[in-house]
């Protein structure tokens, strides 16, 4: 594990079964053990739902790994904006309800 967690970033939270996950730790994640950081939209068609595996994020060459997550993390958000801006409609349905 890494002994400081990297700031939080705004961009989103995610759910696991251990609890919330902010994209910057799933950016450090990815960065520490060389995991591909695949980002899915999700929305729904009729009664279905609908998903797109984007394109791999790959960590970055160069900087510190700070700078790397925070990359990756902004590139992460970008992925996720264009995908509630094409279902806007959907985004509300997909944010928790309870906490």
């Amino acid at each position: 594990m890494r002994s400081t967690p990297p700031e939080r970033s705004a961009a989103a939270d995610f759910s696991t079964a251990d609890g919330p996950i902010s994209a910057d730790q799933l950016a450090a994640l990815a960065e520490q053990t060389g995991a591909a950081l695949m980002p899915v939209t999700l929305w729904y068609e009729g009664e279905n739902w609908g998903a797109r595996i984007h394109q791999e994020i790959p960590v970055p060459k160069t900087g510190t790994r700070q700078e790397k997550i925070a990359a990756m993390t902004q590139q992460l958000a970008r992925v996720l904006e264009e995908g509630i801006a094409k279902h806007p409609q959907d985004w509300h349905m997909l944010q928790a309800f309870f906490r």
